[in-house]
């Protein structure tokens, strides 16, 4: 059922276990990051990879194509179970930061593993250069994501942060 045939009074649990994965899964990238541009690097000029960067590049790759899959679940699971409507008296201005925020972070979830995987298939350092140039956007978008979470909770009052930790009114589908 489309969110347009009924409100959705909750996320599911499928969403919340997709979006506290994906955050696992990027604090996996950043700390594999390293690892994969010095892999991908040697392999350009010829050199043998070591032990100690092999093991971090493939997680860095396992991680990103995770990503993928999982913000392709997440959007697939917004249009076909809905969202939780915005509280009636939130701010028009508040909603549409929200709303941008997540588009961005979308986009960003999706073209990142799409670069790294096109830059790796192709060995293409242009590609490889975009999708790294894209890490710091992704940070400052979700650092905006998480101070929005916390301006929800603390400023408006609203259960929004309880009911992404799975604690809302219904407590997940």
């Amino acid at each position: 059922m489309r969110s347009s045939d009924r409100e959705a009074w909750d996320w599911s649990r499928l969403h919340i276990a997709a979006h506290w994965t994906t955050v696992a899964l990027i604090a996996v990238q950043l700390v594999t990051a390293e690892s994969m541009e010095n892999w991908f690097g040697g392999a350009e000029e010829g050199e043998a990879a070591g032990a100690g960067t092999v093991m971090p590049a493939v997680f860095h790759a396992v991680s990103g194509a995770s990503i993928l899959v999982l913000t392709l679940l997440r959007i697939w699971d917004r249009r076909s179970h809905g969202r939780p409507p915005y509280p009636a008296d939130h701010p028009g201005w508040a909603t549409g930061l929200s709303k941008l925020n997540h588009l961005l972070l979308y986009v960003v979830l999706l073209a990142m593993p799409l670069l790294g995987a096109s830059a790796l298939a192709s060995a293409s350092e242009d590609l490889g250069n975009l999708h790294g140039a894209l890490a710091p956007v992704l940070l400052a978008l979700v650092a905006l994501h998480v101070l929005g979470a916390l301006a929800e909770h603390f400023y408006f009052k609203t259960d929004l942060l309880k009911r992404m930790l799975g604690r809302g009114p219904a407590a997940g589908r």
